[in-house]
């Protein structure tokens, strides 16, 4: 059995933001959820919370064990807020976070799950404004075989069965 890690991000809010809106509009703001350099998911756009935007989102990634104990893997969670419909979405700012690291802290204090607070790292800008905090959790998962050693003979035909 080749054992798997299941990463999910829980729970996704920012605060402190600076408004970027439009001034005849709310700021609306989405976040998309980066894990190593393939798995990437986004939440929905909250469109009350304008500075201070959450998500409620479950996002479920599916790595191998080597993935999060790889040193250069990281979480990634990026803001943009939603512009008019020709224009292209306007990038805020970023966070980043070693997979290894995260998994190390909820290891020891957590039973595998921890809450991060981070400074947000703002476009065009050296210093942070700004707050993102997210929940988290690992679960370890048994890949199974698809084949079992269980044969069935029948008509001249082997079935392979599934158990």
């Amino acid at each position: 059995m080749t054992l798997r890690e299941m990463f999910q991000v829980i729970n996704v809010s920012a605060s402190g933001l600076p408004n970027i809106g439009d001034e005849n509009s709310k700021m609306q703001v989405y976040a998309k959820v980066l894990v190593g350099k393939r798995k990437k998911m986004k939440t929905e756009t909250d469109e009350d919370n304008e500075t201070n935007p959450a998500w409620n989102c479950d996002m479920s990634f599916k790595l191998k064990e080597s993935e999060v104990k790889q040193e250069g893997a990281m979480l990634v969670i990026k803001l943009y807020c939603k512009r008019p419909r020709f224009e292209e979405d306007r990038y805020m700012g970023e966070v980043q976070k070693s997979l290894c690291e995260l998994f190390n802290e909820a290891a020891e204090k957590y039973k595998r799950r921890g809450i991060c607070g981070l400074p947000l790292k703002m476009a065009g800008s050296e210093t942070s404004t700004g707050m993102l905090r997210f929940s988290y959790r690992f679960n370890s998962v048994k890949k199974r075989v698809w084949w079992k050693k269980i044969f069935y003979v029948s008509l001249g035909f082997i079935f392979v069965l599934n158990t």
